[in-house]
């Protein structure tokens, strides 16, 4: 578990493998339910033992390790990743990417395929499993104040 900033008091990863969590985090929620956004649970949906996901940094280090993944659509590449994290003020975990210019509109649903198969024999790569993300494209830059405030001309 880690301390965020601001709203979030727990992050809780792969939860639903112990699930007591589940009951315990419902009952925090239900004796303070004016107290919002103390929890933020994540994880794969459907995980199975074994090989993990790849790894996400979690809030975003900029260190040197880049990674690059295909977003298609319909099982077709529309586009790469280019670098993925979670953003603190956003409390979102977003990832940047270039997208063909006809699927590029905001709202458009889109699958990110999340890391190698076969794994990479480079020694900072952990052993991972590949597997879908859904995600939507949004606009550029992501926060809304950024949008409405640093862009006026």
């Amino acid at each position: 578990m880690a301390y965020l900033p601001r709203a979030i008091d727990w992050t809780l990863d792969e939860w639903q493998l112990e699930p007591q969590v589940w009951g315990r985090v419902r009952k925090a929620v239900g004796d303070a339910p004016r107290s919002g956004g103390r929890f933020l649970l994540a994880g794969s949906a459907g995980v199975a033992p074994g090989t993990p996901a790849k790894f996400i940094e979690f809030p975003k280090a900029r260190y040197g390790l880049y990674q690059v993944d295909r977003v298609e659509i319909d099982g077709q590449i529309v586009g790469l990743s280019h670098d993925v994290g979670y953003i603190t003020n956003e409390q979102a975990f977003v990832a940047l990417a270039s997208i063909e210019l006809k699927h590029s509109e905001p709202g458009t649903e889109v699958t990110a395929i999340w890391g190698e198969s076969p794994n990479s024999t480079k020694p900072a790569v952990e052993t991972h499993r590949q597997v879908t993300v859904r995600a939507t494209v949004q606009p550029a830059p992501y926060s809304s104040f950024a949008r409405e405030n640093y862009r006026k001309s």
